[in-house]
């Protein structure tokens, strides 16, 4: 009984401390990275030969096992930057040309490097955007992505837009 739950528990053991070897010699999961996988998204602060830790947004820190890693499909967020993007639908009666610089001046607000638009569809009754731009200060990604929402909230005066940044 004893070599049976010796050799069951030590199959996990086996199996963490290859998927760590395994992550190490690809290199895919950097500290400082931002990692997504299933449920969970954080920040990662300690990388273990069983398990690597994450600081979830919420500043607890989880542990996922490195085999658990390996068998799931996962995103990295590299700590040397990112893009990110955000969508937007406006009415035809507001033109591209109006709302462009708008959008630009909104990404540059939240300090994204680079900004650039892209009509993405043509709607029944809306144009849809989708505004980009480059985030290189990676530790300020959770909060430049809630700070964005705030800054792509248009108010109508007189039928035309403009972006609010709330202080």
């Amino acid at each position: 009984l004893a070599t049976a739950i010796m050799g069951l528990s030590s199959t996990t053991l086996i199996a963490n401390a290859m998927a760590s070897v395994m992550l190490r010699t690809t290199n895919s999961i950097r500290m400082g990275d931002y990692l997504r996988v299933g449920d969970h998204f954080g920040r990662v602060t300690e990388r273990g030969l069983m398990h690597t830790e994450i600081q979830m947004e919420s500043r607890e820190l989880t542990t996922l096992p490195n085999s658990y890693l390996i068998s799931n499909p996962f995103t990295i967020v590299r700590s040397s930057g990112t893009i990110i993007s955000a969508t937007l639908s406006l009415g035809y009666d507001v033109t591209v040309s109006e709302v462009e610089p708008l959008l630009l001046d909104a990404a540059a607000k939240i300090g994204l490097e680079e900004p650039f638009v892209r009509v993405m569809e043509l709607g029944n009754f809306a144009i849809t955007y989708r505004v980009s731009g480059f985030l290189s200060d990676i530790k300020h990604l959770l909060s430049a992505l809630a700070v964005w929402w705030v800054v792509l909230s248009f108010r109508t005066k007189s039928n035309r837009p403009t972006a609010a940044l709330a202080q």
